[in-house]
């Protein structure tokens, strides 16, 4: 059973990866292959582990690709966000956008892997399951307003440096600032695992 287990978790994280290459994740792509699954449990009452909805990433990206959000091409460039198609950003907005996008698109996807996770450990916690994915929605919302503050301060009359300082002003998202902190330590002793086993 527990071979099983970790078969599963492996080819999840292999479908993972594979939806990350492909250049084809938005914000809708999530939130309606998370709402498809979420409907066919109500009216089936079980689930396949295989059909849980992949968690992915929308702009930690490999190699050069363009995500398509509210009506902006946002550029990824080696996990990153390297532009806005159309926008001439300088270096202090760009770090701006990156600081408030990522940190947004690394909740989006912790939250859609605690979701996951609850079915994986096969001992499902609905209270859990419930209230990862309205967490889960709630940041791509975010996201999405966001990206729309972002086109109005970009298409508006202002000058360079008044568009910039409008974005540094810009209200953030309301996030879990404790489970980000927590979800970051995480990350950052998995990388130091990493480096110390090489």
């Amino acid at each position: 059973m527990k071979n099983v287990l970790t078969i599963l978790v492996l080819l999840s994280v292999v479908s993972n990866a594979r939806a990350q290459t492909t250049g084809t994740v938005s914000t809708e792509i999530l939130a309606d292959t998370r709402i498809s699954f979420n409907r066919k449990l109500v009216r089936k009452e079980s689930y396949d582990i295989r059909q849980l909805p992949c968690s992915a990433y929308l702009f930690r990206q490999p190699g050069e690709c363009g995500v398509e959000i509210e009506g902006l091409t946002f550029i990824t460039r080696n996990n990153s966000i390297a532009g806005i198609k159309g926008f001439d950003l300088p270096e202090e907005a760009l770090m701006e956008i990156n600081a408030r996008l990522e940190l947004l698109d690394k909740l989006q996807w912790a939250y859609s892997e605690a979701s996951n996770s609850e079915y994986r450990s096969g001992q499902k916690d609905i209270h859990a399951v419930v209230f990862n994915d309205r967490r889960f929605f709630a940041i791509l919302k975010a996201i999405r307003t966001t990206a729309r503050a972002i086109k109005k301060i970009y298409l508006s009359d202002l000058t360079v440096g008044e568009k910039s300082d409008a974005l540094v002003r810009m209200r953030p998202a309301n996030v879990d600032m404790q489970f980000y902190r927590q979800l970051t330590e995480t990350e950052n002793q998995k990388m130091i695992a990493g480096k110390i086993r090489q």
